[in-house]
This record gives structure tokens, sequence and C-alpha cells, in this order.
């Protein structure tokens, strides 16, 4: 049995960054992502947010806001997904309804922040290798033309923890969270690198045995629930993709054999034709030759005249 609890799975990271008697542990993290902010308190939100009748329900890994404040969707992307940005857009639909309250002028907007924790690197269509190998990656809604700011309302954060591998020491807090959350599960002791009371903090509540029987077995059974629905997806994804290779190599044989047959035929007939004219020729060579041969004329003369050897020419 592991000592640590898993941080970068869905249950492991909501039950200990969402826990509401345990604020300081999300705390810390939006005020190092956002440090314009001064973040002093949050308070936490149902993270099931219902739409109307025919809209999609959204349930968040974490939702929490500032009193009278911004708000902030904290979001654990464990494995990537197509359509993943669409999804982003889709979070900040129902947050967005609460940022201001009814009228109120628009002066009074509140800020949205979606931050999502990446346990792999996000590279967009037409980025380079380098351009998506940072940190810390932030969006806003920006004019194409300029790249000047449209609205700071509404921004989108991106911790992508896999660039950080190793600590040497020295690191700042960002990058020892990185670490920290994403080999909590793997680690045995303590490493020496992740010191300051923070980290006592996150720690001590990844600690299995400083965690409630009750939440402990419902965490166990959720990530047992996740690893076999993840086990199911690979699954289905093999078998598709074995039944994608046999259907194809199935086509490519039928297509094959009546490529085949077509070429075949086609060889045949001209083959055929080759084989049908030169029999022909030979056959009225021999047939010219035997009828030189009746009228005396010289055994040379026919050679010459028809292409038969004096031995062809005798035997007629």
């Amino acid at each position: 049995m592991k000592k640590y609890i898993d941080l970068s799975s869905d249950p492991g990271f909501k039950m200990t960054f969402g826990d509401p008697d345990c604020p300081e542990l999300i705390l810390g993290l939006l005020r190092n992502l956002i440090p314009e902010r001064e973040i002093t308190s949050i308070e936490f939100l149902n993270t099931e947010s219902f739409g109307e009748e025919d809209e999609k329900t959204t349930r968040f890994d974490i939702l929490c806001h500032e009193p009278d404040g911004a708000y902030f969707v904290v979001e654990m992307q464990k494995n990537k997904y197509d359509y993943f940005t669409d999804r982003l857009v889709v979070y900040a639909g129902s947050p967005l309804k609460h940022l201001l309250k009814k009228g109120e002028d628009y002066t009074f907007v509140k800020p949205l922040y979606i931050v999502s924790i990446l346990d792999y690197v996000l590279r967009l269509p037409g980025e380079s290798e380098e351009d998506s190998r940072r940190l810390v990656r932030r969006s806003r809604l920006c004019m194409e033309d300029t790249g000047a700011v449209l609205s700071n309302k509404l921004n989108y954060i991106f911790l992508q923890m896999p660039l950080i591998r190793n600590l040497v020491g020295g690191e700042a807090f960002l990058e020892k969270w990185s670490y920290a959350v994403r080999n909590m599960s793997g680690f045995e002791e303590r490493p020496r690198e992740l010191e300051g009371a923070y980290f006592d903090r996150l720690f001590e509540r990844s600690d299995r045995e400083n965690i409630r029987k009750d939440k402990l077995s419902k965490y166990d059974k959720m990530l047992r629930d996740e690893i076999q629905i993840e086990a199911e997806k690979r699954c289905a994804v093999r078998e598709a993709r074995e039944e994608g290779l046999a259907q194809g190599h199935a086509n490519g044989l039928a297509e094959g054999l009546a490529q085949g047959q077509k070429q075949g035929l086609k060889q045949g007939l001209e083959q055929g034709q080759k084989q049908g004219l030169k029999q022909g020729l030979e056959q009225g060579q021999r047939e010219s030759a035997r009828n030189f041969k009746s009228l005396g004329v010289d055994i040379e003369i026919i050679c010459k005249a028809t292409g038969l050897s004096k031995e062809q020419v005798e035997a007629l």
C-alpha cells in the first residue's frame, strides 16, 4: 500500500484541494498563479452547475470565488483528448452567468479564471515545441489583428506539470508544487527540497494515515473506478484499431485480387494476341514456302523470301 494518495487523479485532487476544511492548499496555488489579484480568502461553491433544461450539466473539480470577487474553476486534466480547448469554453459558460448580479452595472463584472492543471504538455496547431514548453501559460480574449486585450474578465491558465521532472533545490513555488502533486503517490518519504509550511500541510493531508477511513474508502473506490474506465477506454481503442486493421487488410486483399484479375486478364489477352499473331505469321511462312517448293523454286531463294531456315524448308 502506498503511503500517499495520488494527487494527480481526479478523486485525490478533489479530496485534497477541494476540502472546505483546508482552503489554504488551493488558496496557496491560486495566489502563486494569479499574484496580481492578491487573493486573501476563498469560498467553495457547489461543483455541479445546472443550466437550463436543454443545457449540458457541467461538473467541476473545484469551483470557488473570492467573497464579492473573482471566480475560479480549477480542473485536473490527467489525459490528453480531442476538443479539450472546446470543453474549456463550455466550462466558462455557467460561471459567467454569476459574474454580474441583477441590476448591477457592467463596470461590476467580476473576473473568471479557468485553471487547468495538465499532466501533459498542451501544444496547439501552429505552435512550435519551444512555444509550448512553458510551465505556466495564459490566454485571454484578444484581437486577432493587433493582439490587444478585448476583455480581461475571462482568463485561462495552464500549469503543465510534466515540465518539472526533477528538483535540485532553489525552485520556485509552482515548480515545487508541480513536482509534488505529480509524484506524490510515488514518494516513500518526503523529498528534502519540498520544505516550508505549505508543503508541511500538503504532505500531512496526502498521508493515508491522516485521512478518515470513510473518505479514504471513497477515494479508493473512485480511483479504482477511474482506473477501470481508463482501462476500458484503452481496450475499446485497441479493439477498434485491430478491427480497422483487419477490415483494411480484407478490403486491400479483395481489391488486390480484383486488380490482379483485371491485370491478369489484360496480360492474358495481350499475350494471346502476340502468340496468335506469331503463330499466324509462322503458319503463313510455311504455307508460302510449301507453295514455292511445289513450283520448283530454289531452296535458298525460298529461305530468303520466307525467313525460314534451310532445315525448315526441307522438312515441308
